[in-house]
């Protein structure tokens, strides 16, 4: 019985606090609140062939003023203004700002809102395609020289607002940096955001680029060219040596050796004196013949003399 009394009276206790509370922060007019805060605003049902362009900075300062414990409750919940845009819009629209529009509760009287109204810039948005440029910095080794840049796709389309798209001609990729090119590759690069408001697709490109080692001549002359064949005969040729100029890069030049050029001219069953050979070279890997003189010797017989062998020059 006893447990039912003290039961009892903490329950009163309970309801006699909870109306004392309610009429001090609920009912007593020295606890009214006002405030000022920061109140973002929501646009809606935009036409999907509309962007929205101006204002960047969508929000509005708004006063309320009520009761502390419901204004500060309300503004923790992050209230927005909702904005309808119409489907007929065309590319400007004011929109007023409602009080009631903020959803405030009864308890909150929603003072003022700064500005009262909103204009809205619109445009049209479009796409197109543009050629891509794929801009350098810095030079490649000396060793090496360009042969070709070429991107994949070399065309990116643009979508934007119509007075934005309308004035790009092409976009760019980030730099290639031929500083740091060694051999042909491949490499992918990002594309530059062509407009503030624009964007590209495909953001990334890939991009082929070729090179080639420098290339340097070097002339040799009186080689004796080396005769190739199964035969049993003898034979000769006239001139027995020929000038030639060979090509490649500046360090296989640099460590070529003459001894590593062999002139040859090779002899088949049906090879007899006075035939005109044709001379043939063997190179090292990297170099390559630019031209032989003669092009081709007189293969005569053993016993018949040769023209006579002059030295062997190298001019570099």
């Amino acid at each position: 019985m006893n447990n039912f009394w003290m039961k009892l009276a903490s329950l009163l206790i309970a309801v006699f606090l909870a109306v004392v509370v309610n009429f001090y922060f609920v009912s007593n007019d020295n606890n009214t609140s006002v405030l000022q805060f920061i109140v973002p605003v929501e646009v809606k049902n935009i036409p999907a062939e509309k962007m929205l362009l101006l204002p960047v900075n969508r929000q509005v300062e708004v006063t309320i003023q009520g009761p502390s414990l419901f204004v500060s409750k309300f503004a923790s919940t992050n209230p927005t203004l909702k904005v309808s845009i119409p489907s007929e819009v065309k590319n400007k629209f004011i929109a007023p700002l409602r009080r009631e529009d903020l959803k405030a509760p009864p308890e909150v009287q929603v003072v003022s809102i700064k500005p009262s109204e909103i204009e809205f810039t619109l445009d049209t948005r479009i796409t197109k395609e543009v050629p891509v440029i794929v801009p350098q910095i810095g030079q490649l080794p000396e060793n090496l020289k360009l042969v070709s840049i070429k991107a994949e796709p070399d065309k990116v389309k643009v979508s934007g607002p119509e007075s934005e798209v309308k004035a790009i001609k092409n976009v760019e990729s980030l730099p290639l940096d031929l500083r740091e090119i060694r051999e042909s590759g491949e490499q992918n690069l990002a594309v530059r955001v062509p407009g503030s408001m624009s964007d590209s697709a495909p953001r990334q490109i890939s991009v082929n680029v070729t090179v080639n080692s420098v290339q340097v001549e070097a002339k040799y002359e009186q080689l004796a060219v080396e005769i190739r064949s199964l035969r049993p005969e003898r034979f000769s040729l006239s001139p027995a040596r020929v000038n030639l100029e060979v090509s490649g890069s500046k360090e296989a030049i640099k460590n070529l050796k003459p001894e590593e050029i062999l002139p040859y001219v090779r002899l088949g069953e049906e090879s007899k004196p006075g035939d005109k050979v044709k001379v043939g070279v063997d190179l090292p890997k990297g170099i390559s013949l630019v031209y032989i003189n003669p092009e081709k010797v007189d293969l005569i017989a053993a016993g018949d003399k040769p023209k006579a062998p002059a030295k062997t020059n190298v001019k570099k």
